[in-house]
């Protein structure tokens, strides 16, 4: 009876301020998860598939993918969400939602050769913050004189609402030619900054805080499958498993795997559970996943995800589709060293039943995504980089796992070195 009433409450809270503000997405630690986990991967696929060959389609097919990475990688990512309507003590205000992502990762390749298969090991952590923040610009006559110049000016920054800490640590075992295991864990953190909005003061509160495991394998260079799993529920909460055709393709043709697309076939399911409620919210979907460069002068990326079974968000079979160009602009190549500018564009759906929470009047919603994109490799290219920039707005990459930012331009700024 009692957790019944504790629902309703919630309900009844949820649907009070959902056309105001819905923090569902922010605060689900399933899906940042999710997120972070997924991140980690894309990091250390950069670090696994780069293909060794001088020869310039490989050359090519490794600097658009940004494939500079064989023992160290280091990663940073930064976005923010500007004019978000949240209900405050003192009414609706405009604030600003941001997330800062950062990994380092470590690889040694064949430590030890045991004769039928060669040992390596890897480390990495990650990090991911999320909050609300609200900007207020102040000056001396809002203060009793403190002796300060009159009309003196300046600005605080007062975090609002509850403040999100999610870290990750992986450790790798890497057993070529059968691929690699990542086992790692998640911890989740939620904190109230309290009523002076300032994290890491005595009056902050400690909402939640969660572990979880992660499990990863990549068999072969083609398999590949991760689990979240969560111990206290005894389930996994989210599984993702993809197969890469082409580079089983190559197996059985006489072409180079540098020659070929990348085509993933897969699949992903999720239940992201609501705090301590564990509520039938299960989503199952297929994905297809494609990227092609043509020289190193125009890469396309498309993915395409559709509901199979469970809870179907909207009424289209579709969750999400986009597809994306990178044109060169400006390439400096040499034997050694690497430079090439990319003018991005994407377009994309996506479908939500959520999306009518933030004043959509449909479950479906289209959005794009411009930028530049400058990807560097030098010393032979066993050294590189890239820098992104990019702004969009209803982008299916974005709003998929942050769906509060619909309808909001969403800033994003990427770095990333590795050797």
């Amino acid at each position: 009876m009692k957790k019944i009433f504790i629902f309703l409450v919630l309900l009844l809270s949820y649907y009070s301020y959902s056309y105001v503000y819905d923090p569902g997405d922010l605060i689900n630690s399933v899906k940042r998860s999710q997120v972070i986990t997924e991140m980690f991967i894309n990091r250390f696929s950069v670090m696994s598939l780069s293909i060794d060959s001088t020869a310039p389609e490989a050359v090519n097919y490794n600097l658009v993918r940004g494939y500079y990475s064989n023992n160290f990688d280091l990663f940073f990512s930064g976005e923010s969400v500007f004019g978000l309507l949240v209900p405050t003590p003192f009414g609706n205000q405009e604030a600003t939602l941001f997330r800062v992502f950062g990994s380092i990762i470590v690889k040694f390749d064949e430590i030890y050769d045991f004769g039928l298969f060669k040992w390596g090991f890897g480390i990495g952590i990650a990090g991911y913050r999320y909050g609300m923040y609200k900007s207020i610009d102040l000056n001396s006559n809002s203060f009793v004189n403190n002796g300060g110049v009159d009309e003196e000016s300046f600005s605080v920054r007062d975090y609002i609402y509850s403040q999100i800490f999610d870290d990750l640590i992986v450790i790798t075992n890497i057993i070529k030619p059968l691929g690699y295991f990542h086992f790692g864990i998640v911890m989740n953190k939620e904190i109230f900054p309290g009523i002076d909005g300032i994290v890491g003061t005595k009056d902050d509160t400690e909402i939640t805080s969660k572990s979880r495991l992660f499990l990863d394998t990549n068999l072969f260079g083609f398999i590949l499958s991760s689990i979240g799993y969560n111990s206290e529920l005894d389930k996994a909460e989210y599984v993702t498993v993809k197969i890469e055709t082409m580079s089983i393709l190559s197996l059985f043709i006489d072409k180079e795997r540098y020659l070929l697309p990348d085509l993933y076939l897969g699949y992903s399911y999720i239940n992201p559970s609501f705090k301590d409620f564990n509520f039938n919210n299960t989503i199952n979907t297929g994905i297809v996943q494609c990227f092609y460069n043509f020289g190193n002068n125009i890469y396309i990326k498309s993915f395409i995800e559709f509901f199979i079974s469970g809870k179907n968000e909207s009424e289209s079979i579709f969750r999400q589709g986009l597809i994306e160009f990178g044109i060169g602009i400006y390439m400096l190549n040499n034997n050694n060293n690497n430079f090439n500018t990319y003018f991005i564009f994407g377009l994309s759906s996506f479908s939500s039943y959520r999306l009518k929470s933030f004043g959509s009047s449909s479950t479906d919603t289209i959005g794009w995504l411009g930028g530049i994109k400058i990807d560097f490799g030098f010393d032979g290219n066993n050294m590189g980089g890239s820098l992104l920039l990019t702004i969009s707005e209803n982008y299916s990459e974005k709003i998929a796992y942050l769906v509060e930012s619909y309808d909001h331009l969403i800033f994003e700024l990427k770095l990333q070195f590795g050797f």
